[in-house]
């Protein structure tokens, strides 16, 4: 079906300036939901203060994910129930490591009850939050950090070409990871082991026995050049392209990554 030049032109010229402005509302929007999520959490923190309870930690990220799930029904099943592998696949595709996360939705009028028992009632010494809100409803976000990535360390071992014996003139040459060090810092005093998988474990997954320790970085030197790093996980051959998960001394997971 052939289009009309000239109407093509007329539609793209009055949808121009609708796409060009549609990009400074959202980075207004969310500007605006993180200076909300800031005081509300503020607001908490105050109270946990008081109460000798350690301070939360916003997260503009959780604020970003918190209003995806408000906006996109993919990610949700019913009221307070959501669909945890997208959200899993949401949070390693925006860095966020963390395993253990709760979610709660709730209206206007619910707001100081819902804060109180999200935000104050938790004792957790180590949780990031972030927050949205859509018309009269309100979501919250967190998370509980155990472990704090620092950086990886991967080695390499080239495919050996036989220059003497191969006919191609353009020959595409792939690096095999051999091996890859992941250091994390820690968060959260414990003892902590890992494993690897193929996929994202959900909570309904049963516990996976791990038998792999960490090593334990106990040199810290308060002025050393060296990176300051607490725990250091080894992977071998596959293993470097799967998912590690790390759980605690009561076999919880606590961090996952790739």
């Amino acid at each position: 079906m052939k289009i009309n030049k000239k109407i093509l032109g007329t539609i793209l010229f009055i949808l121009f300036p609708c796409i060009l402005n549609i990009q400074p509302q959202l980075v207004a929007q969310q500007r605006d939901n993180h200076s909300r999520s800031n005081q509300i959490i503020e607001r908490y923190n105050r109270l946990r203060i008081k109460r000798s309870i350690p301070a939360i930690q916003q997260d503009t990220l959780l604020d970003n994910i918190a209003r995806k799930i408000q906006s996109n029904k993919k990610f949700r099943k019913s009221l307070n129930v959501y669909t945890e592998e997208t959200i899993r696949e949401m949070l390693s595709e925006n860095g966020i490591i963390d395993y253990q996360y709760n979610i709660l939705e709730f209206p206007d009028k619910d707001m100081t009850s819902a804060c109180t028992t999200f935000l104050l009632n938790d004792l957790s010494g180590n949780l990031r939050v972030g927050t949205s809100k859509n018309n009269n409803r309100n979501i919250l976000f967190k998370t509980k950090s155990f472990l704090k990535f620092d950086h990886w360390e991967i080695s390499s071992r080239p495919i050996v070409i036989d220059g003497l014996h191969n006919n191609s003139t353009s020959i595409k040459v792939n690096a095999i990871n051999d091996s890859a060090k992941l250091f994390m810092k820690t968060i959260k005093k414990g003892t902590y082991s890992y494993y690897t998988t193929d996929r994202i474990p959900l909570k309904s997954d049963k516990p996976f026995i791990t038998t792999k320790k960490p090593t334990v970085n106990k040199s810290i030197r308060k002025f050393s050049s060296r990176p300051s790093y607490d725990l250091v996980f080894t992977l071998r051959n596959d293993e470097c392209n799967k998912y590690l998960v790390v759980v605690n001394e009561k076999n919880e997971r606590v961090a996952i990554l790739k």
